[in-house]
């Protein structure tokens, strides 16, 4: 009894951790969608995945999948087009009618030999063809403000979001994705809860030592 109850142990266990290996998924450019281990990468590798725990691991590569992601969605690529011939793996930040996704793009200074990253995101609507929204170098490059006129363009059908998003003077990535999950849901921005009145206080009560 004593051996059949460690062997039922072992099975479960074995059980259990070979059904949280495949809760990963890639996806196939057939549409075929494949449990697995999304195995990570460093900066520039590329991604992988095995369908076992002491499988082969393979490459995950564009001329065979259109979509990537793990269980949790910390993880989560599709296949992108950027015009008619060229083709690349980006990263989701919305998914819906209008989806966001972001890439990075390395420079190397030939003078200091010092390697940096320009984060650029781009947007779609009820397609994988991207348009450029934005970049994290604005100091330097022009461009954002094509982008957020392209971005504008795609939410202008509903006017309330569109009006929340030319409201805000300098938009950030941050509310493009909201307001995109806002266009894609239907919900409304939760509006942030009035400030209680402030208290008068008198100088010889509650005396607090850091107001100035």
């Amino acid at each position: 009894m004593k051996i059949n109850l460690i062997t039922l142990i072992t099975l479960l266990v074995t059980f259990l951790t070979a059904g949280a290996q495949n809760n990963d998924r890639v996806i196939t450019i057939n549409n075929d969608t494949i449990p697995c281990k999304i195995i990570g990468r460093t900066t520039f590798s590329t991604y992988k995945y095995t369908t076992s725990e002491n499988g082969k691991a393979e490459k995950i590569t564009k001329d065979k999948f259109r979509e990537f992601y793990t269980g949790d969605k910390s993880i989560w690529y599709r296949k992108i087009f950027l015009g008619d011939d060229e083709v690349v793996f980006m990263k989701v930040l919305e998914r819906g009618k209008i989806s966001l996704y972001e890439t990075f793009v390395a420079i190397n200074n030939m003078t200091t030999h010092i390697s940096t990253t320009n984060l650029k995101w781009y947007a779609t609507k009820n397609s994988d063809t991207a348009v450029f929204i934005q970049t994290d170098a604005s100091a330097i490059f022009t461009g954002n403000k094509k982008g957020r006129k392209a971005f504008a363009g795609y939410i202008a059908d509903k006017k309330d979001v569109y009006d929340q998003y030319i409201a805000i003077k300098d938009p950030s990535i941050e509310d493009m994705v909201l307001l995109a999950l806002v266009y894609n849901t239907g919900e409304r921005l939760k509006q942030p809860a009035p400030e209680p009145p402030v208290k008068k206080a008198d100088d010889s009560a509650d005396f607090n030592p850091s107001q100035n």
